[in-house]
C-alpha cells in the first residue's frame, strides 16, 4: 500500500459531506473546503513524529486537521497511547480500510486556532481556483498541477485551439483575469510572441500540453467545458 491509496476513500468521504476536496494544495496532502470551513488531513501509512509535527503545523491554517493511516499499532497498550496524545493535542484520526474511512478520533468543536490566516487564504484560493481534481495526495511532488500551472495550460490549449491571439481574446475565452500577465512572463515557456501584442503556443508548450492530456485525459475535459462555459470566441 502506498500513501496515494489513502486519498480516495478520504475525497469521497469528504465529498460525500459537501466539501470541495483537493490534494497536495500548499504543501498539504489534502484540503477539504465548505463555505468558510477549512480541513486538513495529513496521510502516512503508519503514525510517527513526522506526521505528528506535520499535523500540528497545519493547526495553524485549518479549522480542523486529521491524520490518516491504515492502521494503528497492535500492541493495545501503545494503540491507546497514541489515541491519547491525538485527543490531547486536538486532532483528528482516520483508519483507512478496505477503501472506507472510520474516524476513530474527532477534533473538539471550534477551536479555532489558526493563527497564519495568510497562508490559509492561500490555500483556500488555491482550492476555489483550480479545476482539476488530478492530484493525489501523498504523490510525488513533480506532478502537482498548481492553480497557475493549471491556468497557464488552459492558455496553451486555447491557443492550440485558435491560433494566434491577444492577450484581450485570451482573457474573454478563459476568464482568467491574469492573462496578459501570465501570458508576459510565461514561466512555464508555453508560449511565442509572434508580432506585438500577438502569442501564439510554443513547441515546448504543444509538446508538454500534449504529454499531460494524455496521461490525463479529463484536462481536456475539463478545458473544452470552461471554453464553452465562457462562450468562446465569437
Amino acid at each position: 500500500m502506498n500513501e496515494t491509496d489513502l486519498y480516495r476513500p478520504i475525497e469521497k468521504y469528504f465529498i460525500d459531506k459537501g466539501y470541495i476536496v483537493k490534494g497536495e494544495v500548499k504543501s498539504c496532502d489534502i484540503v477539504a473546503l465548505k463555505d468558510e470551513e477549512l480541513i486538513v488531513v495529513e496521510m502516512k501509512l503508519s503514525i510517527n513524529l513526522t506526521l505528528i509535527l506535520q499535523a500540528i503545523e497545519r493547526q495553524k491554517v485549518a479549522d480542523y486537521v486529521y491524520i490518516a493511516t491504515p492502521k494503528l499499532p497492535k500492541n493495545l497498550q501503545k494503540r491507546r497511547k497514541i489515541i491519547t496524545l491525538i485527543k490531547r493535542l486536538n486532532l483528528g484520526l482516520f483508519i483507512i480500510k478496505n477503501h472506507k474511512v472510520e474516524e476513530i478520533v474527532s477534533p473538539f468543536e471550534e477551536y479555532n486556532f489558526y493563527n497564519n490566516k495568510s497562508k490559509r487564504n492561500k490555500i483556500k484560493k488555491e482550492v476555489l481556483t483550480r479545476k482539476n481534481n488530478i492530484n493525489i495526495g501523498g504523490t510525488n511532488k513533480t506532478k502537482i498541477i498548481t492553480a497557475y500551472r493549471e491556468q497557464a495550460l488552459f492558455i496553451a490549449y486555447v491557443l492550440l485551439k485558435y491560433g494566434n491571439l491577444a492577450p484581450k481574446e485570451v482573457k474573454k475565452i478563459t476568464k482568467i483575469e491574469k492573462s496578459s500577465n501570465i501570458l508576459y512572463t510565461n514561466f512555464y515557456n508555453f508560449y511565442t510572441r509572434v508580432s506585438h501584442g500577438v502569442y501564439s503556443i510554443s513547441n515546448n508548450g504543444k509538446n508538454y500540453l500534449e504529454k499531460i492530456i494524455s496521461e490525463y485525459s479529463e484536462l481536456k475535459e475539463i478545458f473544452e467545458n470552461l471554453i464553452k462555459e465562457n462562450g468562446g470566441l465569437e
